[in-house]
């Protein structure tokens, strides 16, 4: 080891809060030696990651990863995990990450709502896979010679009920626009709502049969409560998909993430509408001053915009 790699593993390591965690040295050896947290049942793991990022099921990811990138492999042993943990990587989660055949690295997020921030948070998550990956294969990027790594693959798993775009790029977030950016990061988006089996999800059977699942789940939402329409979706499910035993067998599991994903998504339209009437509201306000500057009269305005005198007095008798 050279004089300087020893220099820097006995540099303080700090998390997200400013705390030390340890050195350099320390990390790197926790990243390399302790075995990597058993898939953990946690209601605030998304039923896409329950699905795909399964140890037990590794077959499922590696369908999807066939799916999307247009290869046919079938040795599960060519598939590693990557996905980061909040026990291995201080704060940090994302959905499913996997190595296929060494070398090419894909990340996938699901996604419900719109997520414009997720090229900033794709980059963070290859960070952490990419340091994970140089500490699993004591990888020297201190060496005079280039490195090869992996290649990256970025993709968002959309079943959301509005509109998504092609794809997202970093550059969009740029402060100002860059013509020829010198960091670049390109997430496609992968719609999934209303594709029939055996047609745009392609071969990747475990695809089409979480997207029925959901969409089941949402039509059923209409006429009864969450849990009620979740055990439904579940009852429901044909007996030839391959996912329904492992969804039977661990019912309380996905029971529980589908009421929290579908509390998210309802608590995400929530605020937005709030957001939306707060919007309505203030320019609301703001007419209503501009009317009164430019002559109108209380009655007018009042006329006009279809408010009583008593609204429209308490709004002008507030600072603009």
């Amino acid at each position: 080891m050279s004089d300087q790699m020893k220099k820097d593993e006995g540099f303080a390591v700090y998390d997200e809060f400013g705390i030390m965690t340890g050195t350099v040295k320390e990390k790197n050896e926790r990243m390399i030696f302790e075995p990597l947290p058993s898939f953990r049942r946690d209601i605030r793991d998304r039923l896409f990651k329950y699905i795909f990022g399964s140890p037990d099921h590794k077959e499922w990811a590696l369908s999807l990863y066939n799916t999307l990138e247009g290869t046919h492999y079938t040795n599960t042993d060519d598939l590693e995990f990557y996905t980061l943990e909040n026990a291995v990587y201080m704060h940090m989660r994302n959905d499913v990450s996997i190595l296929v055949n060494q070398w090419n690295l894909s990340f996938y997020e699901h996604q419900s709502t719109k997520a414009p921030n997720m090229p900033l948070r794709m980059l963070t998550y290859a960070a952490g896979v990419y340091n994970r990956w140089r500490s699993m294969k004591q990888v020297n990027w201190y060496s005079s010679r280039a490195i090869e790594i992996p290649v990256p693959r970025f993709y968002i798993i959309y079943n959301g009920t509005g509109e998504s775009p092609e794809y997202l790029k970093l550059s969009d977030l740029y402060h100002t626009e860059e013509r020829e950016p010198m960091l670049e990061l390109k997430i496609r988006v992968h719609n999934i709502v209303g594709c029939e089996e055996g047609k745009e999800l392609g071969i990747c059977r475990p695809l089409y049969e979480y997207e029925w699942f959901i969409e089941r789940i949402r039509e059923y939402c209409r006429t009864s409560a969450p849990e009620s329409a979740v055990m439904r979706a579940l009852e429901e499910m044909p007996e030839g998909f391959e996912i329904r035993p492992y969804m039977l067998a661990n019912r309380e599991e996905v029971i529980d993430m589908s009421l929290y994903e579908y509390d998210e998504e309802l608590h995400i339209r929530s605020e937005k509408e709030i957001a939306k009437q707060e919007g309505i509201e203030e320019e609301r306000k703001r007419l209503i001053h501009c009317l009164y500057n430019k002559g109108k009269t209380t009655e007018e305005i009042s006329e006009l915009l279809d408010l009583s005198l008593k609204e429209v007095r308490i709004i002008l008798s507030e600072q603009e």
